[in-house]
Formats: C-alpha cells, structure tokens, sequence
C-alpha cells in the first residue's frame, strides 16, 4: 500500500511539473516560429547568408521538435482480475481512511447569542444638603444616594470590564474576572443603568 501511495505522489508531482511547464514551450514555439520568418526575411535581403540562416532554422526546427510534446492522454492499461481488484479496493479504502483522519469533522453549528452591549455614559452627580452624593437620571428625577464604598468600588470595576471590552459585556466573563457571582454583576448592572452611566442595548 506504501508503495501504491508513493507511486500516486510521484504521479501527481511529475504532472504538476508538466502542467507547470507546457505553457513555456508553447511561449518558446511561438517565440521561434518569428524568428524563422524574420530569418527568412533577412535571407531575401542578403543572399550570401543563407547558408548560415539554413543551418540556424535547421536548428531552430529540431528543437521545436524536440521540445514537442503529444497532449493525447496515453492509453490506460486494464488488468483485470481478482487479485487486482483486491489491491485496488484496499488501495481505495486505505486512502479514503486516511483522507477522513486528515480532514477534520466541520463543528456542529452553536447558536452563541450576543453579549448585551453597555455603553458607559458619564454620569451626573449632585450634592445635597448634608454633603452626600446623589445621582440624577437623564429626566432630572434624583435616582439613588451612594450607600457603601463597597457597592462603588464594585461598579468601578464593572465600569472598568466595560470599557476595556470596547462596551461589550460577557455577564459570566465579566463574574469570572472580578470574582463575583452573576447574579451581584447584574445587580450592579441595572444600578448603573438606573444611575444612567450605562445604556444596556
């Protein structure tokens, strides 16, 4: 079977080489079939060189020929028997095999829904009376006092996930990353889509 497998690879190699090189020689017959008749033209000027140009398109003429090739495909040899038959249908069999190793199998087609995509939005913040910090929503209603650095300090890492994923947010990435559970990352989600730094889309 090796050898059968060889045997097709040097096939293909040799006729890859001939389809490689049958456009040059036709280039080269063309190329020679000009300068024949521009030596025949130079032979009408100048008599005394047709001696020279008669061995020149002698030459000329054997290399075309040698150089000239028979495209008909050769016949091809039919043994039949059983034993053949056997190599070819094992021969047949090991390559498709093979082919079918080679080849990976195309993936099964994953319907992956797009992450929401957050849009940071600046937000606006005023000060009350006693000092503490307010959020106002885009229609002006006073939406949330900040209650704990912690919440804060969360939503700036969620501001932060959001913005160096160019706006783009994976719940799940997102939780895996800052170490919090979904759930908290939604929950902050919508604290800042209710504060108005965040538009989900």
């Amino acid at each position: 079977i090796e050898r059968v497998q060889l045997s097709i690879e040097k096939a293909i190699i040799r006729l890859e080489t001939f389809k490689a090189v049958t456009p040059t020689l036709e280039d080269i017959k063309g190329v020679f079939s000009e300068v024949k008749s521009a030596l025949g033209d130079v032979a009408k000027v100048m008599p005394s060189l047709t001696p020279e140009l008669n061995n020149l398109m002698s030459s000329i003429n054997d290399l075309i020929m040698t150089t000239e090739m028979n495209l008909a495909p050769p016949e091809p040899i039919v043994v039949k028997d059983e034993a053949t038959e056997a190599i070819l249908k094992e021969a047949s069999d090991f390559l498709k095999q093979e082919i079918e190793r080679r080849i990976p199998e195309p993936p099964a087609e994953l319907h992956i829904p797009e992450p929401a995509k957050a849009v940071a939005i600046k937000p606006r913040i005023a000060l009350t009376i006693d000092g503490s910090e307010v959020y106002v929503g885009a229609d002006g209603s006073i939406i949330d006092e900040r209650s704990s650095s912690t919440n804060a300090l969360a939503e700036e890492l969620i501001l932060d996930y959001i913005e160096r994923n160019s706006g783009e947010m994976n719940i799940s990435k997102c939780a895996r990353e800052l170490n919090m559970s979904p759930s908290k990352v939604m929950e902050i989600l919508e604290s800042l889509s209710k504060k108005g730094k965040i538009r989900i889309e």
